[in-house]
């Protein structure tokens, strides 16, 4: 079933099950884009005593029996960044909300360039000048294939290493 302006605002006070159906928590507000007035989110009551609130994407959810459920997982939500659900969502809050939970958002800056904000993902780092670390900046894009001239002449050796990783042999020295 999709999600209807009206009858998402029906969902206040309905409990929210996640995935799994493990209850989350209460649905106590829903919120709006400003720019397409359309519902996005749900502030959602957790907790054990329900003293704090999660934001929820209305994406992907859906009436079921007695409850709403979301397609997101119960620790994902937990984890969510914590945002006051007392006061309208500022930008820096929906950009970080559609950050953790993957989604796209598209910003408008000053010129009509679109700046997409994806999930965050977060690589262990690598002791500098490591093959690791090349080989990391070469899959990112960052790095390139293209072998610098050693400081020593190479061995027949070297230069088939080099060619059967992938890489580029410098030119043959005399």
């Amino acid at each position: 079933m999709s999600i209807d302006t009206m009858d998402c605002e029906t969902w206040i006070g309905s409990t929210l099950m996640d995935r799994d159906d493990r209850k989350v928590g209460t649905i106590e507000a829903i919120y709006f884009d400003e720019d397409s007035d359309q519902p996005q989110w749900m502030a959602v009551k957790t907790g054990l005593f329900g003293n704090r609130h999660n934001f929820v994407p209305l994406a992907g959810a859906a009436i079921a029996c007695d409850a709403i459920t979301t397609q997101y997982d119960k620790a994902e939500i937990d984890g969510a960044p914590k945002i006051d659900a007392d006061e309208d969502l500022r930008e820096e809050a929906v950009i970080e909300l559609h950050g953790y939970y993957g989604l796209p958002y598209a910003v408008a800056p000053a010129g009509d360039q679109e700046v997409v904000v994806e999930r965050e993902i977060i690589l262990p780092l690598t002791d500098p000048d490591t093959q690791a670390q090349d080989d990391m900046l070469i899959a990112t894009g960052h790095g390139s294939l293209v072998a610098t001239a050693p400081a020593e002449p190479m061995t027949q050796g070297e230069q088939d290493m080099l060619i059967a990783t992938g890489r580029s042999a410098p030119p043959y020295r005399a």
